[in-house]
């Protein structure tokens, strides 16, 4: 499991208490700007407009501090990603709706998936079970 980087204290924010997160000098991208490497598509960062960059919503490192925001039960994130040449620094907040729409994946991965193997493990094949094509039913 990978956990943040570390516990920071703003006391300028609503929240005080957030995380930081920091990817150091990604290797395809060590020699380059900020702006050239968000030229890449698989760079984590995407140019906003007028030289604004911001962390992609649909890039792991996205899905990372907002599970790590969620575990820690913190409203901010600092995403520092530097290069050899430059850096980026940029807070991400905690994306409510983003929450809304995973939180039914994760049940049904958990329940179609992860819990019947860990109820009755199949022997020997090392892997958890596709989840069951079915609709489930949750009981709040």
């Amino acid at each position: 499991m990978v956990g943040p980087d570390g516990i920071v204290h703003d006391p300028t924010a609503v929240s005080p208490k957030g995380l930081v997160e920091f990817f150091k000098n990604p290797f395809s991208v060590r020699e380059k700007t900020i702006a050239e490497a968000s030229e890449s598509k698989t760079f984590c960062l995407e140019n906003s407009g007028s030289s604004v960059y911001s962390l992609k919503k649909q890039h792991d490192y996205y899905y990372q501090v907002q599970c790590q925001m969620y575990c820690c039960d913190v409203e901010w994130c600092d995403f520092i990603v530097c290069t050899e040449k430059d850096i980026h620094i940029e807070r991400i907040y905690r994306d409510v709706m983003w929450w809304k729409e995973q939180i039914p994946k994760l049940k049904d991965f958990y329940f179609g998936a992860l819990h019947p193997e860990l109820a009755s493990p199949r022997q020997g094949i090392g892997c958890i079970r596709e989840p069951e094509v079915a609709t489930i039913t949750y009981i709040n």
